[in-house]
Formats: C-alpha cells, sequence, structure tokens
C-alpha cells in the first residue's frame, strides 16, 4: 500500500497530537488512540469496519511472518492448518503458543491428530471452547469449519 506524502495538516496535527501506540485517556477524559483519534463512544469515531479489516488483515500478515521464522516447519504446512496456527498467534500472541511444546512437536512432524490432543489439554481450550475446538479439527482435519 502506498503512502502519501503528509499534507501541511497532517503534519501540523501530528506535531499537535503526537503519536501513540496505546490506548491513552486525552485531557479531556477520552480514550484515544494514534494520532488523536477518539475512540470513546458516544464522543470518538471509533474505527469503521473497513478500518477494523485492514488492522486485521496488517495483523495477520505479521504473525504468518512471525510463525515463518519461529518454525521452520511453518511454511511447509498447508493453507488450513497455516491458518488454525495464524488464528491461534493472532489470539495469543507468539510467545504464549510456544509455551504448546508437545502440540508443536507434533505439528513439525505432521502428527495432528496428536497435536489436536495436547492444544485441546490446555487453559486456552477451556477459556475459548468452541473456538479451539474449531481450530483443532482445522488442524487434525485439514479443513475448514462449515
Amino acid at each position: 500500500m502506498l503512502v502519501k506524502p503528509l499534507s501541511k495538516l497532517t503534519e501540523l496535527i501530528t506535531e499537535w497530537e503526537g503519536y501513540r501506540r496505546f490506548v491513552y485517556v486525552d485531557h479531556l477524559g477520552y480514550e484515544t488512540v494514534g494520532i488523536g483519534r477518539c475512540i470513546a463512544k458516544g464522543v470518538g469515531a471509533g474505527i469503521s469496519q473497513f478500518e477494523a479489516e485492514w488492522l486485521l488483515a496488517r495483523d495477520l500478515e505479521r504473525v504468518e511472518e512471525e510463525l515463518s521464522d519461529s518454525f521452520d516447519w511453518f511454511d511447509d504446512l498447508d493453507q488450513v492448518r497455516k491458518d488454525a496456527l495464524k488464528s491461534m498467534c493472532f489470539q495469543m500472541g507468539l510467545p504464549n503458543l510456544k509455551g504448546f511444546k508437545n502440540a508443536l512437536k507434533a505439528m513439525a512432524v505432521n502428527d495432528f491428530s496428536n497435536a489436536r490432543l495436547h492444544f485441546l489439554k490446555s487453559k486456552w481450550a477451556r477459556q475459548t471452547p468452541g473456538r479451539a475446538l474449531s481450530t483443532c479439527d482445522m488442524i487434525e482435519t485439514g479443513t475448514y469449519p462449515p
């Protein structure tokens, strides 16, 4: 995606507002993020569906790169199993995903049934049982849920 050069107004607003990577409370008490984007319900613009989908697409690109860099076998998986791991990495972050040592060892040797069992014996599976079951079915079968 090409980014246009900053206009004078964009430069000024960026200077005045500053950039904040994480949500902060502005001087009026409203949740704000980025360069002055008020996300407080009833006051701010929030984010649009398009912006949310754009952010998700960037996040999925990032987690795919993280997985590819972390596991030498990741790139050899079929798309469904890659997507299952990308979903998990998106949900819990790479450091937490790396904690699934036995499941990942099984994934490395294409023992997807065993990987499924190990993933399902986890706090993650207890916390998000529907999502975990669907994700583990993807890992075991190599097919997307209906």
